[in-house]
């Protein structure tokens, strides 16, 4: 007597990747992400040192104030740099956020953890690699910038979640039967 072999055997499991691996999202979060990586390490190259574009930034700030004075353009081009980080690195968080929500099966703070840690790994990387170009000098103030601001992301992104999830609860609690 032979037996053929059930859906559950070790025979045809390999078979049947995991359906999410399928999924169209899942490729763009990632795509997306490592899309945007590329952009901001990108960004910390010598092409987008302050020497480079302190240029092109005074310009647009002599367009709109033709007596604003060079320390007054120092002034703005610096806060604007570090604010270039903050955005950089929050947006980089919620991308790499929905790849790992997308592709981990897991509770939603260790998907918070995983892209928190991506986020501060790319920074860190970035401002290593900034430290050994002529035109860059790597600063761990702009890591702790960057770290700050992807946390920051991350925690208004899980708090929107879990009012959404909080309001959604109390509908149902309150809402009259049908």
């Amino acid at each position: 007597m032979t037996s053929e072999p059930t859906e559950t055997s070790h025979a045809t499991a390999g078979n049947h990747p995991d359906p999410r691996l399928r999924d169209p999202q899942l490729w763009m979060a990632w795509a997306l992400l490592g899309l945007f990586t590329a952009f901001v390490l990108l960004l910390g190259g010598e092409r987008f040192s302050a020497a480079s574009s302190y240029r092109w930034f005074a310009q647009v700030v002599l367009f709109f104030d033709s007596e604003a004075s060079n320390g007054d353009i120092w002034f703005f081009f610096r806060w604007a740099r570090k604010l270039a980080h903050a955005v950089e690195y929050a947006v980089l968080a919620l991308f790499a956020f929905r790849a790992a929500r997308l592709s981990l099966a897991h509770p939603l703070g260790r998907i918070v953890l995983v892209a928190g840690l991506f986020t501060a790994l790319v920074a860190g990387a970035d401002e290593a690699r900034q430290s050994t170009l002529g035109g860059r000098s790597g600063s761990m103030l702009d890591v702790w910038i960057d770290v700050v601001s992807a946390a920051v992301a991350l925690g208004v992104l899980v708090l929107l979640r879990v009012r959404r999830v909080a309001l959604g609860a109390s509908d149902r609690i309150t809402s009259p039967a049908s």
